[in-house]
C-alpha cells in the first residue's frame, strides 16, 4: 500500500507534483495536486529536500505528508465501511469535499432499525401491505416477530442501538449471526431462518432507497443451512394412529383426526381451511388453488380420509391452529408403538456438532403429513412423480424427490429374517 510523489517536469524552473496511489488490489491512480509548484531541483526520492535552511521545503514536505495520511485514512475507512476499494472518483470527492473524515462517512440521517421494521411487520399483518395482491400468511408474520424480538435481544446485548449505518456492512450481520450461534446457542437452521428474514427487510429498503446497499448482495453473504431429520409415517403407523381410541379426549380426537386427513390428502396447512368449506358431496377428486403456489392441485378422497369426514358429515367443526396441532400430534404419537422406535439425529447447535438419539414421534409435526402422503403414492402405490406433482401441487419433480423419505423397515426387518432362517438352517 503505498501514496506517492513525483514532479511532473525535470526540466521546467517549477514543475507541479503528481500523486500515485497505488494500494493493493485497486487500480492505479494518478493526480495532480493544485496550486502546488515546487523547483526540480529541490526535489530528491519522492519528496522535498528538507536539510538545514531550507524552510519552505519542509512546510511543502508537511503539506504532502498531511496529504498522504489523509488518503490513507480515507482509503482504510472506506474499505472498513463498504469492502471493497474505493474508486478514482471516491477519493476526488472526498479531497474535493474538504470534510472531516469522520463526518464525510456520517450519513445526513440516522435511522433506528427496529422501530422501522416493527412498523412494516404491523403493515403487513394488518394488510397495509400486501403480499402480491394477499395478505401475509400467519405463519410469516411469526417468523417476522421471532427475528426482531432476537433483534431487540442483540441490541440489547450490545448495548447500543442498531441503525441504517451500521446495518449495511458485513462485519453488522456476521456478528449478528454469531450472536445467535454462540450467545442465544440456536440450532443452525434456526439462525438461518432469522438471518433470512432480516435479509428480506433489509432488501425492501434498499429498493425503497432507505439503505445504501444490500451487504447479503454486496458482500455475498451466506445464510447458513443444513440437512434436517424428518419421517413419513408408513402404512402400519397410520392405521395404528386411526384405530386409537380417543373418544374420551375430543380435542385429542380431533387433532388426531384433522391429521390424518393431511396425510391422505398432502394438503398444506394454509390450504386445509379451503379444503375443509368445500362442498365435497360425492365427488372422488377436488380440485382447488393451492395458496404457496397459486397452482391447481387435485385431491383425490381416499378411503381413510372418507371415512373420517365422513364422521364429521363431511366438514371439520372447527380448525385447530398450526401450534397447538403441532404440540398435540406428539402426545397422541407417544401412543403409537412404530412411533416410539428411536432415531438419530444430526444437527448443529452454537457452532457445535450434535448427535441425539430420539423417539419418532418427537419428530412428528404437521409438515409430515405431505412427505407422508408423497412417500405413501411412490413407495407403496408407485405412482409416477407427475402425477403425485398433481396431488401436492409441487412445480418440479426435483422439489418434490426432497420430500420422499424412504421407510426402509419393513425391508431391512426381511433381511434379518432371512439371516435368521439361514442360521437356522446351518444349525441343524
Amino acid at each position: 500500500m503505498s501514496v506517492t510523489f513525483f514532479i511532473k517536469s525535470k526540466t521546467k524552473e517549477k514543475s507541479s507534483i503528481g500523486v500515485s496511489i497505488n494500494y493493493g488490489g485497486m487500480t492505479r491512480i494518478v493526480l495532480t495536486l493544485p496550486n502546488l509548484q515546487v523547483s526540480p531541483k529541490e526535489w530528491e526520492n519522492g519528496g522535498m529536500k528538507v536539510t538545514r535552511g531550507k524552510h519552505e521545503n519542509f512546510y511543502i514536505q508537511n503539506d504532502l505528508n498531511e496529504f498522504q495520511n489523509k488518503v490513507d485514512r480515507f482509503y482504510r475507512e472506506f474499505r472498513r465501511m463498504n469492502e471493497s476499494n474505493p474508486t478514482k472518483e471516491d477519493i476526488v470527492t472526498y479531497l474535493k469535499s474538504d470534510t472531516k473524515l469522520e463526518e464525510y462517512f456520517k450519513p445526513k440521517n440516522t435511522i433506528l432499525m427496529i422501530p422501522m421494521i416493527w412498523k412494516t411487520i404491523k403493515e403487513r399483518e394488518t394488510g397495509v401491505e400486501l403480499n402480491n395482491g394477499k395478505k401475509y400468511e400467519r405463519g410469516t408474520i411469526d417468523n417476522y416477530e421471532s427475528m426482531i424480538r432476537a433483534f431487540e435481544r442483540f441490541e440489547k446485548f450490545r448495548k447500543k442501538g442498531i441503525t441504517n449505518v451500521e446495518i449495511v456492512t458485513r462485519e453488522f450481520v456476521l456478528s449478528f449471526e454469531n450472536y445467535l450461534t454462540n450467545v442465544e446457542k440456536l440450532r443452525l437452521n434456526t439462525v438461518g431462518d432469522r438471518l433470512k428474514n432480516l435479509k428480506t427487510f433489509i432488501s425492501l429498503y434498499s429498493k425503497r432507497g432507505i439503505l445504501p446497499q444490500n451487504p447479503f448482495i454486496k458482500f455475498n453473504i451466506k445464510i447458513p443451512k443444513e440437512p434436517s431429520t424428518s419421517i413419513a409415517l408408513d402404512k402400519q403407523e397410520l392405521q395404528d394412529l386411526y384405530d386409537l381410541h380417543l373418544s374420551d379426549n375430543p380435542h385429542l380426537e380431533l387433532v388426531r383426526d384433522q391429521f390424518l386427513v393431511l396425510c391422505w390428502t398432502g394438503l398444506r396447512i394454509s390450504d386445509f381451511s379451503q379444503f375443509n368449506s368445500f362442498d365435497r358431496s360425492s365427488q372422488e377428486v377436488i380440485t382447488l388453488h393451492n395458496e404457496k403456489t397459486d397452482s391447481e392441485i387435485h385431491i383425490p378422497i381416499f378411503p381413510m380420509a372418507k371415512r373420517i369426514l365422513d364422521k364429521y358429515n363431511g366438514r371439520f367443526p372447527r380448525m385447530i391452529k398450526e401450534q397447538k396441532l403441532n404440540e398435540s400430534i406428539k402426545v397422541i404419537g407417544k401412543m403409537v408403538p412404530g412411533l416410539n422406535r428411536s432415531i438419530q439425529i444430526k444437527y448443529t447447535k452454537g457452532g457445535e456438532v450434535i448427535k441425539e438419539n430420539v423417539k419418532r414421534y418427537q419428530l412428528l409435526v404437521l409438515h409430515c403429513a405431505r412427505r407422508t402422503l408423497a412417500t405413501m403414492l411412490v413407495t407403496e402405490l408407485g405412482i409416477d412423480l407427475s402425477t403425485v406433482c398433481l396431488i401436492t401441487g409441487h412445480k418440479s419433480i426435483k422439489t418434490l424427490e426432497i420430500y420422499l423419505k424412504h421407510n426402509n423397515k419393513n425391508a431391512l426387518t426381511g433381511v434379518i429374517n432371512k439371516v435368521r432362517a439361514m442360521e437356522v438352517s446351518l444349525v441343524y
